[in-house]
């Protein structure tokens, strides 16, 4: 008897973002954690500016097939970051860094001013 279904497709690896709280109940430690494949720290640094995030320190190790970054994290004004705002902020980063479509490597070729 044959199959009805369609084989499932595997699920791509997905990044993963999370606050870690600081002594002073303030999250001020942001954990993210992209699949080797799809790793883009200019994504990163482009959807955190987007949210009005300031970047204070970073981390960054890669454990196996993954690229994981701790960052000291402030809003832009130095604030530390509350517990219902680092709620949506971990909710519309991952949005961020899951609709941006993949990044192509620069080409080989350089660039000069002087021959354009």
């Amino acid at each position: 008897m044959g199959r009805t279904g369609a084989r499932p497709r595997p699920t791509r690896p997905r990044p993963r973002a999370r606050f870690l709280e600081g002594r002073a109940k303030t999250l001020s430690v942001l954990e993210v954690d992209f699949p080797l494949a799809s790793h883009s720290p200019d994504r990163l640094r482009r959807a955190l500016f987007a949210l009005r995030i300031q970047v204070i320190a970073e981390i960054r190790q890669q454990i196996g097939g993954r690229v994981v970054h701790w960052m000291r994290v402030v809003e832009f004004d130095g604030a530390p970051i509350g517990e219902s705002r680092g709620s949506a902020l971990q909710r519309e980063l991952l949005g961020l860094l899951e609709d941006a479509p993949t990044l192509r490597r620069a080409s080989a070729a350089v660039y000069s001013a002087s021959t354009g």
